[in-house]
């Protein structure tokens, strides 16, 4: 992700002019060989000209590890947002136990996710000093001159090993533990050791800072040299450094995530300037009027000082419109969030008393519909074997920006670009579990489980991704009609239906709105019964939330390339498909329509479905 350069000045050598310094950041992460992605990662800004990055690895052996890094991610980046003109190596140890306490609190409440945790490592550059504070085993690397020096401790027990060995006082390992067994996590128990130096490191124009998720430990550090020499900007290095990954074809790849930074000489250019709203007048109270200011004693002072005072209320809502509106796909405190994972905690209202001036103009995604109202009605198409497919409504043609370059947008939502998209239908529901049952029967695939409660009632999951295609070729020969699975730009311009908010109902997420992690009606851990919430403007159900829905695109990690007619993006021997619209275990700020979710094609998943598209 390139960022408006925070230009720093450098410190003048022999009495030389000072250097101003920009940096050109960029964040990538596979899953490797895992089913889930545990990982989590969030580039930001604290005020003027400090940048934030964190890295949260999920421990793999507790299924909510994702749960874990997402909560570390987003605790930490909250705490130092609210609190980022304090002393930052104080601040960065606060914001880490403010993440521990996070963890504890939702395992008191969820007795199930006891033993959830993660590593964690959160630095802030700021003015040419790197500061930072990290627990675990997630990487912090300098590259400068064509050597590498890992900046953070190592809180493995391989790490304590060398430690003790570098100290002069070398420990016979004990028998059954492996080198890569934590000793220091996230887990909401006591920390035992947090690695936080009291003084920064010094940055200067041409290093590296590399800061990744352990599943980087693949890459000999010499290997890592290299890519970073060779990379021509931030983004580059980290995908590079992610294909290496991939290609060495380790047995068991962990999820990798890699964030990279490269420190720049740059002369000093102007951010774009901050898109300003009028302010909205609030609405009265039910039998209270609205209460006209009183005119001012004076003419001459009275008047400047309640003009000046109009002046400053506009310019405070103004930024405050823009952070929760335009700055920002999520609707929590922190502006330029970049969690790129499944699980987080639930956004809350930007404090009153803080106001981050953003980096980035953002101006609101284009959609034009030619309607921007779907046919209302909607209708079922009968079946050769009897009853009647799925219950559509059409969609009508236009064009819109599809994805994000908003800072708070994941990488691979990048670059938003125009499509168009034809006329079509599309699944007012979730396929459920009576209809998907009823295909598996007849074509002898194997049954999903199914909830003891009315199967018509809750939407089928756990199957593959060739199972949903092979069910909408089953629905074309029902029909006579081209069933088919939706493209991604078209399940992004539906689920959206008109709407340029980072939720098709607005800002905020709550109980009223979706099924998720974090949205605060405490559903069970499972699919719930469809059509529960209010539709989008397009009649579309349970488009954020419940369950994902496959759609037909191969996953690529990004929109490089992608074309402008909304039809879906294939490969060759395409192993891993999109997912799209959140489930029950994802958190708030990733039911965004604009997130994507990969999956491996030919498993199933608790938490993924399928709502079919059809042609005119």
């Amino acid at each position: 992700m390139a960022i408006c350069p925070h230009s720093t000045a450098a410190p003048a050598l022999d009495g030389a002019p000072s250097v101003p310094l920009g940096l050109d950041i960029a964040g990538a992460q596979i899953i490797g060989d895992r089913a889930v992605q545990e990982d989590a990662f969030l580039i930001s800004h604290l005020g003027d000209a400090a940048t934030l990055l964190i890295v949260a690895d999920g421990m793999g052996g507790h299924a909510a590890g994702n749960i874990a890094s997402n909560m570390a991610v987003q605790s930490c980046n909250r705490h130092l947002c609210h609190h980022h003109e304090s002393r930052l190596p104080a601040l960065l140890r606060e914001a880490v136990l403010e993440a521990n306490k996070t963890i504890a609190d939702m395992v008191r409440e969820t007795e199930a996710l006891r033993g959830m945790g993660c590593t964690l490592v959160a630095a802030v550059a700021h003015d040419v000093t790197l500061s930072w504070a990290s627990v675990g085993d997630s990487h912090l690397y300098l590259v400068r001159g064509g050597g590498i020096s890992k900046l953070n401790a190592d809180h493995s027990y391989g790490g304590f090993l060398d430690r003790m060995a570098a100290l002069g006082q070398p420990v016979e390992p004990e028998p059954g533990c492996a080198r890569n067994m934590l000793m220091c996590a996230l887990t909401g128990e006591e920390i035992m050791e947090i690695d936080c130096p009291d003084t920064g490191t010094g940055i200067s124009s041409g290093d590296w800072l590399i800061a990744s998720s352990d599943g980087l430990n693949t890459l000999n550090r010499d290997d890592i040299v290299a890519i970073a020499g060779r990379a021509s900007s931030a983004r580059e290095c980290a995908e590079r450094l992610l294909e290496a990954v991939t290609e060495a074809r380790a047995k068991n790849q962990d999820n990798t995530t890699v964030v990279a930074i490269r420190v720049e000489t740059r002369i000093p250019t102007p951010c774009p300037s901050i898109p300003v709203a009028p302010p909205i007048a609030p609405a009265a109270a039910p039998d209270q009027p609205l209460i006209e200011p009183e005119p001012p004693t004076s003419p001459r002072s009275g008047g400047r000082w309640l003009a000046a005072g109009l002046v400053v209320v506009v310019i405070l809502l103004a930024l405050v419109y823009w952070l929760g509106m335009g700055g920002s796909e999520t609707p929590g405190p922190a502006p330029s969030e970049s969690v790129v994972t499944i699980a987080e905690t639930r956004p809350e209202a930007v404090p009153k008393d803080r106001v981050h001036e953003p980096a980035i103009k953002e101006t609101p995604p284009k959609t034009e519909p030619e309607s921007r109202i779907a046919e209302p009605t909607s209708f079922r198409d009968p079946l050769k074997i009897g009853g009647q497919g799925p219950e559509m409504v059409w969609v009508p043609a236009g064009r819109y920006d599809m994805g994000s370059n908003r800072p708070g947008a994941d990488p691979d939502e990048r670059p938003r670009h125009p499509v168009r998209i034809d006329r079509f239908a599309i699944g007012r529901y979730e396929v459920s579990d009576a209809e998907y049952g009823r295909f598996a029967r007849q074509t002898g695939r194997g049954v999903p489980p199914i909830r003891p409660s009315d199967p018509n009632d809750y939407p089928v999951v756990s199957m593959s991704w060739y199972d949903a295609l092979a069910f909408t070729r089953w629905l074309s020969r029902e029909t006579g009609l081209r069933y088919r699975l939706p493209s991604e730009a078209e399940w992004e311009y539906a689920a959206a239906a008109g709407t340029t908010t980072p939720y098709w109902w607005g800002f905020q997420v709550d109980a009223e709105e979706a099924a998720c992690h974090g949205c605060g009606n405490h559903i069970p851990r499972a699919p719930g019964a469809i059509g529960r919430f209010k539709a989008n403007p397009y009649g579309l159900f349970d488009s954020a939330g419940n369950v994902l829905e496959w759609v037909q695109d191969c996953y690529f990690p990004a929109y490089e390339g992608a074309g402008a007619d909304g039809a879906p993006r294939e490969a060759d021997h395409c192993e891993d498909r999109v997912a799209r619209g959140g489930g029950f275990g994802t958190p708030t700020r990733s039911l965004r329509t604009t997130k994507r979710f990969r999956f491996g094609a030919a498993q199933g998943y608790d938490d993924v479905g399928i709502r079919v598209a059809r042609d005119p």
